[in-house]
């Protein structure tokens, strides 16, 4: 018996030590474990690893080279201001409508960094209307003011409002299309709430009036994002306000020698490769000294090599068609949206616009939204449409990363062009049939620099 407990004293002893054997084997971190071991000690999302911030990287370093900064800042040349803008291209790399997918991306990128704009720019209208309102008021700290949030810089307006002399107060309801007499009709607290939401109604149109003349300035993509840097100043909306107008722009005391095509095609020493990386409108110069408004338009036929040359050449005929009316829409819209947004009676009429600028909450209204019922806006009442706009270039060309066809139209209007082309476009340049791209790997691309004379 005695042996027999032994043995199973020796057993138990056994197994105990190799069980001790097999748990610290197990404690000990194999090749892979220390490696995911010494991976950031946190669970949060590595800065360098998220969307848009090497794009943001590349944007910082453009504006820095040229000691410019992003908002209303005195160092941008005409103390013009700057706005950035972004979009997710929704697909991925390899689906047939990825090329598609990437000049939406762009189009909501504008549309994004156009909202932000309107939305900066409320700030600076209410300290302008500040500044007026409190003229005389010698205790009035713009700089203070600057520092409250948007109700309590609202509060003060109207606070200072109704104290205004008869007179000054009649003036200034008239100015934001209230009847004086209707308002004096009313009791006390309805005073205060009419001139509430009239200020803040009017802050709101006149931000929004801002965006005329606003247009891209420089964009870099890679797969899986577009941002867009976009610039305004009183120069661009001058110009879009002589285009809109029909009248002949001013031309520059030492015109380029280099006419509209030779200039971008300085610009864009590879060819069609380069003009994948543009999008929008520009600003230029004609030959002789006349400003000139390019617009840059592409589209991406959802085909392969393995489609039939039927299909082939009837998506590629439409994309065609899709890129030239992007282009010519650019055009449009940089000239209409200075005449609809200038039109305070379509804006306070359009229920989309209405609904933003009701009680003036334009901030609570998401950038890329506010860009987005311009854009409707714009297309849905402008009606200007220039005389002779005229063909530059067309092109084709693969995505230098995916391989995806993209075809492009480039489009220009100048008073040359209206008064030689009279509205009848030249036969666009043949195009050579495309080969088998060699692909690159993923990067980002920056459009090329048309503002190298910070021109605006």
């Amino acid at each position: 018996m005695k042996k027999k407990y032994l043995k199973l004293l020796i057993a138990g002893l056994v197994f105990v030590a190799s069980l001790q054997t097999a748990i610290a084997e197990n404690d000990t971190p194999n090749e892979s474990e220390e490696k995911e071991f010494s991976k950031p000690e946190h669970m949060f999302p590595l800065a360098e690893d998220l969307s848009g911030s090497k794009i943001e990287q590349f944007r910082d370093e453009y504006l820095g080279e040229r000691g410019w900064g992003v908002g209303f800042s005195a160092d941008n040349p005409g103390g013009a201001y700057i706005g950035w803008g972004t979009a997710d291209i929704h697909l991925g790399s390899g689906d047939l409508k990825f090329g598609q997918a990437r000049i939406m991306a762009f189009q909501k990128a504008l549309m994004d960094a156009v909202g932000g704009f309107a939305k900066d720019s409320k700030r600076t209208t209410m300290t302008k209307t500040a500044s007026r309102i409190f003229q005389d008021d010698s205790n009035f700290n713009s700089e203070k003011f600057e520092t409250q949030n948007d109700q309590s810089r609202l509060d003060k307006i109207v606070d200072k409002t109704l104290k205004l002399t008869d007179a000054k107060l009649d003036s200034e309801l008239m100015e934001l299309g209230v009847d004086p007499e209707e308002f004096k009709s009313k009791p006390p607290v309805q005073r205060q709430k009419m001139l509430e939401d009239s200020i803040s109604r009017e802050i709101v149109v006149q931000s929004i009036k801002s965006t005329s003349g606003i247009r891209p300035l420089a964009s870099w993509e890679d797969t899986g994002q577009v941002g867009v840097l976009v610039v305004s100043s009183d120069k661009m909306r001058k110009i879009a306000q002589g285009m809109a107008s029909g009248r002949m722009v001013a031309s520059l005391k030492s015109p380029p020698k280099q006419n509209v095509k030779q200039q971008i095609a300085k610009m864009t020493p590879n060819g069609a490769k380069d003009y994948i990386d543009i999008h929008g409108v520009r600003i230029m110069s004609d030959e002789n000294g006349n400003r000139a408004v390019v617009g840059f338009g592409q589209w991406s036929p959802a085909v392969t090599r393995n489609d039939s040359k039927l299909r082939r050449k009837i998506s590629t005929k439409a994309a065609r068609d899709i890129a030239r009316n992007n282009a010519d829409g650019f055009i449009s819209d940089f000239v209409n949206s200075t005449v609809v947004v200038n039109d305070r009676q379509k804006l306070v009429s359009n229920a989309e616009v209405n609904r933003v600028i009701s009680g003036g909450e334009i901030e609570e209204v998401e950038s890329a939204d506010i860009g987005t019922m311009l854009d409707k806006l714009v297309k849905q009442s402008g009606s200007s449409r220039l005389e002779g706009v005229s063909t530059v270039t067309t092109w084709t060309a693969n995505h230098p990363i995916t391989g995806h066809l993209i075809v492009g139209h480039v489009l220009m209007w100048s008073p040359s062009t209206r008064d030689a082309a009279k509205g009848k476009f030249p036969k666009p340049q043949k195009i050579a049939d495309g080969k088998k791209a060699k692909l690159g790997k993923d990067t980002i691309r920056q459009s090329p620099d048309f503002d190298e004379d910070a021109d605006f």
